[in-house]
């Protein structure tokens, strides 16, 4: 298994090569829809502001997590299942599909959207 250095550098390096230009009215009506939804993203570690987090916004977020301790992360359920770094691994890789989710609605890709609906919408 790679370091966990090593995954934190390429979960942003991913992030860097897929980035796309958003506007903020972008970036504030696709929060405002998804707010609608009731999305959230499906991490174990709690996150604010996702819906209007940045490229920059989420660089600091994998910062945040990776530099969380064992008693940190303790009250979590998955912790007491998994180790610290599995558990910080798992969340930073739902948070890196996530956020290209994200900027594929920001950019108005109907599949995306069609993969919001399909979640979160009540048949």
């Amino acid at each position: 298994m790679e370091s966990f250095d090593k995954f934190v550098e390429e979960k942003k390096a991913e992030l860097n090569r897929s980035t796309h230009f958003v506007t903020d009215e972008d970036i504030e009506r696709t929060a405002r829809d998804l707010e609608n939804t009731n999305y959230e993203p499906p991490v174990f570690i709690p996150t604010t502001g996702f819906l209007r987090y940045r490229v920059k916004d989420i660089h600091r977020e994998i910062d945040r997590i990776a530099a969380l301790g064992e008693e940190d992360l303790k009250n979590i359920r998955l912790a007491q299942e998994i180790s610290t770094e599995e558990l910080k691994r798992k969340n930073i890789g739902i948070l890196v599909d996530q956020f290209l989710l994200l900027e594929k609605l920001r950019a108005g890709v109907p599949e995306a959207w069609d993969e919001i609906h399909e979640l979160y919408e009540d048949d």
